[in-house]
């Protein structure tokens, strides 16, 4: 195969890049692997450098500064699947190696590891925490529209979100239903915890960045909804039993749906909802 996939990785010269490297020096359709201490991955400013820096045909690109093991051939499979679907984006299925407290948590002396499958992206889907997983395939020429295209718009912690939602509107985002590679999870808090960390008050300069670029991006497909003629309403027209009615759209997420209707009913208001 063609050496066809520049790799970025999120991190300097640590053991956990290194250990990258010489995983992908086995990897016959890798051109180049970057480091350049890019840490994080999610400022426009970074990602825009490295679309100019990207010469294949495909960027691999690294979320994490978290350990991974590659599956054999799993760069290649990738790029196959980018080559048969035309996709924009690639990413897959992985297994989880779950860490506490640099502990064992298995006699056997070995990590305990866990399947971890992630869902089909869907239309609509728009999340700014969809779980693509640590590793990402995209399309160099579309990366370079994208940061052409922004240029100016520089979002210190929202560029990923950006772009994958710039790739959405160019071209699917293709789940590959395979275990491709091992992750060390550092993050052991349960699903359930984590899914509203995006409501942190610690979080807030994160959260405006994420509204912007979700709302950026609805304007860019027509969806946004223009509130500047809504009446205002009247809510002395009639008796209403409730003040507030809370509306939580799921999908795929049965693990979570008690956690999320517990924490609803869980809110302490003087009104009734």
């Amino acid at each position: 195969m063609n050496r066809r996939v520049d790799v970025f990785l999120p991190a300097g010269a640590d053991t956990a890049a290194q250990s990258m490297i010489e995983q992908l020096q086995c990897e016959p359709a890798v051109r180049a692997f970057l480091s350049e201490a890019l840490r994080p991955l999610t400022p426009s400013a970074v990602l825009r450098r490295v679309a100019g820096q990207a010469r294949a045909e495909y960027v691999l690109i690294v979320l994490t500064p978290a350990p991974l093991v590659l599956g054999q051939g799993a760069v290649a499979r990738l790029v196959r699947a980018a080559d048969d679907s035309g996709a924009a984006m690639v990413y897959a299925d992985r297994v989880e190696r779950k860490e506490e407290s640099g502990e064992r948590k298995e006699e056997s002396g070995e990590w305990k590891e866990e399947r971890h499958p992630v869902i089909d992206h869907q239309p609509g889907a728009i999340r700014n925490d969809f779980d693509f997983g640590p590793l990402v395939l995209l399309r160099s020429d579309l990366m370079r529209q994208w940061a052409e295209e922004t240029t100016g718009k520089d979002y210190e912690y929202a560029g990923f979100y950006d772009l994958w939602l710039y790739l959405s509107r160019r071209g699917s985002l293709l789940h590959l239903n395979e275990y491709l590679y091992t992750v060390v999870e550092t993050d052991t808090r349960a699903s359930g915890v984590k899914q509203f960390d995006y409501v942190n008050p610690a979080n807030r300069a994160v959260q405006i960045e994420m509204e912007q670029a979700a709302t950026a991006h609805l304007r860019a497909i027509g969806a946004l909804i223009d509130t500047s003629a809504y009446a205002d309403v009247d809510f002395d027209e009639q008796p209403f039993s409730h003040e507030a009615s809370v509306i939580i759209p799921v999908y795929n997420r049965v693990r979570t749906i008690r956690d999320a209707v517990e924490s609803a009913l869980s809110q302490q208001t003087s009104f009734p909802f």
